[in-house]
């Protein structure tokens, strides 16, 4: 709109709109690894700097994870949830698909999934890939954790682990053995 509207037209004896200003910006929350926020700790940020992952604070049952929840409770040799993947942004899928196979049982994905923490009720068992990228910023209590990545092909009945705090493990688990398990939720 031209720029002197009110000059000019009340020049000419028109009347010119209201001038409505445009709402102020909102500050840019600058958010970093470490931070507490949305129910957990931030251990992961996207490019944007605006989206990431969160893991439970050390309140969640007891030092901050679960101990020795099985991924699924029996000795089922060769069952494949099937469809689990590795990457960052799949840990939800994947607990689901663990869920959804093993409707009738305690699993470290149900825990996850059925999580509440300072009102958010979206955590779930991470991906092998998000569980590695929180080892790589923070040293959780010695023990092998669980991922809601299975391990592909050859061992139906093996899931990927991560050990942390000085433990030692192959990279894979028995599916019934357990493990620590830690939630996390995407922001």
């Amino acid at each position: 709109m031209y720029n002197n509207c009110f000059a000019f037209l009340q020049k000419e004896g028109a009347n010119c709109p209201p001038i409505v200003p445009s709402p102020p910006k909102k500050p840019e929350l600058i958010l970093k690894i470490g931070d507490h926020y949305q129910g957990g700790i931030i251990f992961y940020l996207n490019k944007t700097g605006q989206h990431g992952l969160v893991y439970s604070r050390p309140d969640f049952l007891k030092d901050g994870y679960l101990k020795n929840i099985p991924w699924y409770q029996e000795r089922k040799p060769n069952i494949m949830v099937g469809g689990t993947k590795p990457e960052i942004g799949t840990g939800m899928k994947n607990s689901l698909l663990i869920v959804e196979k093993f409707p009738n049982e305690v699993t470290a994905a149900k825990y996850c999934l059925d999580y509440v923490k300072d009102g958010y009720d979206d955590w779930y068992l991470p991906s092998l890939y998000e569980l590695m990228e929180l080892k790589k910023h923070f040293s959780l209590s010695a023990n092998r954790y669980l991922t809601s990545t299975e391990y592909c092909c050859d061992l139906a009945t093996s899931v990927y682990v991560i050990a942390f705090g000085g433990a030692t493990s192959s990279p894979t688990a028995w599916k019934y053995m357990g493990g620590g398990v830690v939630a996390v939720r995407s922001f």
